[in-house]
């Protein structure tokens, strides 16, 4: 990787703690080293996985600070130290991490900022359920409210997004050999964040949004596109609702537009913004009530496709 003016910052995603981000990102680190790149290690989180601390050999690293903290020491990436030594390249473990107090920033994320703008390009591991946008329904699925959040437009500044997937089923038992937690916290996660159906459902969504965001990229490329070059290619998710007339006014479709509420039909509303996906609506009623919620279309990039005029005050239903 060439140095430039702006870093770019590559991030290795999983679903959850152990499916292998940071081997991968030691791995990655040295293919670049063979290959002359300058790169350090800036910030390893300590595993107790011998495998991972094998992979940092032969790596040099940047010594963490060691800041005092009620009592103890915390371990804080040396950000002065990372721009002095100046590298092509830098790996920076844990994205959402919180700094502590008195640190030159609250979060890692805006050190890594810092580093990107110095012209070094970033190395970084991160799970899917510390994303912004996605910690609602991350916490529905887990029961796990995460504090430790990155905004989604740090994780859409990266320039690669490499997806560590591996199958649920080998994670658990890569949990339950402990390879990723000791006993006694192995056995609680197996029945909480680690069993398999949850462990299932942050996959898809994991999947999900790699996808939307390879998507993204396409639909930018796309615009520098013009005349009969120019073809659709982003073809994004459609979802399709069903609304029935226990929907009365148009504030309750405002209402569950918002996803304010409790319930599986707001949830799903939420996720077809998450993804900017084409929401069609088959809205059971008359044409003059529907004609007063035609407007939330232009808001939400949703497509009616049925013409209203068709409907009769009787409700239509498909088989």
């Amino acid at each position: 990787m060439n140095k430039k003016e702006t870093g770019q910052m590559c991030i290795f995603l999983g679903y959850a703690a152990g499916v292998g981000k940071t081997y991968a990102m030691l791995e990655a680190a040295h293919d670049l080293k063979k290959s002359g790149v300058d790169v350090v290690a800036g910030y390893i989180e300590p595993h107790e996985r011998a495998e991972t601390r094998s992979k940092e050999e032969g790596l040099e690293k940047i010594p963490p600070l060691l800041v005092d903290y009620k009592g103890i020491k915390l371990r804080e990436v040396d950000l002065n130290g990372i721009l002095k030594r100046n590298p092509e390249v830098v790996l920076i473990d844990e994205l959402a991490h919180t700094n502590a107090p008195g640190m030159c920033h609250q979060k890692r994320y805006e050190d890594i900022e810092e580093i990107l703008n110095a012209g070094i390009d970033v190395y970084t591991t991160v799970n899917i359920q510390h994303l912004e946008s996605l910690n609602d329904i991350v916490g529905k699925i887990s029961g796990i409210h995460v504090k430790e959040r990155i905004p989604d437009f740090i994780f859409d500044r990266a320039t690669q997004i490499k997806l560590i997937d591996i199958e649920p089923d080998v994670l658990i038992q890569r949990l339950k050999d402990g390879k990723i937690y000791k006993s006694t916290q192995a056995e609680r996660a197996l029945h909480n964040f680690f069993a398999k159906e949850k462990l299932i459902a942050l996959r898809e969504i994991t999947l999900r949004r790699t996808a939307d965001k390879v998507n993204r990229e396409a639909a930018k490329g796309q615009q520098a596109v013009s005349g009969d070059e120019k073809r659709e290619i982003y073809q994004g998710e459609h979802i399709l609702v069903c609304i029935s007339p226990v929907v009365t006014t148009t504030d309750d479709l405002t209402f569950m537009y918002n996803d304010t509420a409790d319930g599986d039909f707001p949830q799903g509303i939420g996720f077809f913004r998450l993804l900017q996906s084409f929401l069609h609506i088959f809205f059971f009623h008359t044409f003059d009530y529907c004609h007063g919620i035609c407007s939330l279309s232009g808001a939400c990039a949703v497509r009616f496709i049925l013409p209203w005029k068709t409907f009769s005050k009787k409700s239509h239903y498909i088989s």
